[in-house]
């Protein structure tokens, strides 16, 4: 398929497929999912958060000591997991020291874990080592002492009041007797704020007021539950595939209100429905304080236009429409991983390198190198002031996520520090700019529970199953890429 064309701007043409829309239909949905967009790693490093400390009574019988019981759960700062999340209760045995006649340290055999037994509509407990959520009656391993684990608790973003995890802490080895059932509440915070680099330059490090970050210069992020709506109108009304078009872009904050961008701070991706399709923009303003970008589209079809901009405090923020193109009926492209994770594009060879297989909710270095001729290409011109651009979308488009490249290190290639929510297949369009020309290199990647990449291991010889991990190809894909939300509603 041809790619999408946008009318040239400061940083030149994307190439690869793209442009724009008929309809103008809101998106609600994505834009409480985007949000999650710019949000930390699972374990931020603000979280403030108790812990339930385990032991054994003078019989054996399992013990949990908590100082409350009771949580309030911030805004999610944790890419892919809208509402509200944070490790605000964990659990560690006790230690040995401080140890009593009636709450004795854990036998060393012993193998604790929590069984869920009853979480209530919109709250889940997110097992870090599955990438997902926990299932009514399954088990959370903590392990053997000394252990101290922070599972991540999830509200969804509806949710307005307590809502109870009941839980049971057991031995799997069955040497000590399982505790008494324990019941533990979350509520949302909704006034609780925070703000981070949506490009994760600092990892999960937090500030308490708006500012820039201080080794990228993006405005820092305020994690909101708080849903931003994009209205993409065009002239024509009707978008005709292979027609240019005139796209008109209005904001609004979760009041309602027009948003304020910033100066120079508005971008659209627009991506088509079968991810072949991929296209960026910086939008102009009209006086008004809406914006309107040139476009035309390479086929018939739905698009998806996501917005990324930066409104006062609350830093950079997200929105996303759909449109609807008409034409020729074409066929739909079929998403497969790239073979060795490598692709040809302009006579460029662009490889993929990662620090580890491709799972949720764990972050993950992309590396990508590029070459000409078999000759490694060593110097990279800065793409928007790194070494390099990425975007990835999940196969239904309800996720998003912009990264730039990390500081430096461009005769290395570009490195991104990624984070996927949920198992499924997603799609990455890498821009580097090796010569005079901008790349924009797409990327299939399948992403995979993070125990069914053990269970691989522990089958084959290390050797063998990297290639498989990384590659993301075949089996225990876990199902399509969801909202982004544990159990929450739109």
């Amino acid at each position: 398929m041809r790619g999408v064309r946008i009318a040239e701007g400061e940083y030149g043409r994307m190439r690869g497929a793209l442009v724009v829309p008929e309809t103008r239909r809101r998106w609600r949905r994505a834009g409480a999912v985007l949000l999650a967009v710019l949000l930390a790693a699972p374990a931020a490093a603000a979280d403030v958060h108790v812990d339930v400390v385990v032991g054994v009574d003078r019989d054996g019988k399992l013990v949990a000591k908590a100082e409350t019981t009771s949580f309030a759960v911030p805004p999610s700062r944790v890419v892919g997991l809208a509402g509200y999340a944070g490790t605000v209760v964990g659990f560690r045995s006790v230690d040995p020291s401080a140890a009593t006649d009636d709450f004795r340290a854990l036998d060393p055999g012993a193998h604790i874990a929590f069984e869920a037994l009853y979480t209530d509509p919109g709250l889940a407990v997110i097992d870090e080592n599955a990438g997902a959520p926990v299932r009514r009656s399954d088990l959370l391993k903590l392990g053997a002492a000394p252990f101290d684990a922070h599972p991540l608790w999830n509200l969804a973003a509806d949710v307005r009041g307590p809502r109870k995890a009941r839980i049971r802490l057991l031995d799997r080895a069955r040497i000590h007797d399982p505790a008494p059932m324990m019941v533990l509440t979350f509520t949302p915070d909704p006034k609780a704020e925070a703000w981070l680099c949506p490009m994760r330059c600092e990892g999960p490090k937090t500030y308490d007021a708006p500012a820039r970050c201080p080794r990228c210069g993006t405005p820092l992020a305020l994690a909101t539950v708080a849903s931003y709506e994009a209205e993409v109108t065009s002239v024509p009304r009707s978008l005709q595939a292979d027609t240019p078009a005139r796209l008109g872009i209005a904001l609004r904050d979760p009041s309602g209100a027009p948003v304020a961008v910033d100066a120079d701070a508005l971008d659209a991706y627009v991506v088509s429905a079968d991810l072949a399709s991929f296209a960026h923009g910086r939008p102009t303003r009209n006086p008004d304080g809406t914006f309107h970008l040139p476009a035309t589209f390479p086929a018939s079809g739905l698009y998806t236009v996501f917005l990324e901009f930066a409104s006062g405090r609350a830093g950079v923020q997200h929105a996303a429409t759909d449109v609807v193109v008409s034409g020729p009926a074409h066929e739909r492209e079929r998403l497969d991983p790239n073979e060795g994770q490598v692709a040809t594009v302009d006579g460029y060879t662009v490889t993929l390198e990662t620090d580890g297989p491709f799972v949720p909710l764990h972050e993950i270095a992309c590396r990508f190198t590029v070459a000409r001729d078999g000759a490694p290409v060593r110097q990279l011109s800065p793409v928007r002031g790194a070494p390099g651009q990425l975007v990835i979308v999940g196969d239904n488009r309800t996720w998003f996520l912009h990264r730039a490249a990390r500081p430096g290190g461009a005769a290395e290639g570009a490195t991104f520090t990624c984070v996927f929510p949920k198992p499924g297949m997603y799609r990455m369009w890498v821009q580097l700019q090796p010569g005079a020309e901008l790349l924009t290199v797409p990327f299939t990647v399948r992403v995979v529970r993070a125990d069914a990449v053990r269970s691989r291991r522990s089958s084959a010889d290390d050797g063998d199953t990297h290639d498989a991990e990384v590659d993301g190809g075949g089996g225990a894909d876990g199902g399509d890429v969801g909202d982004g939300g544990g159990d929450g509603g739109e």
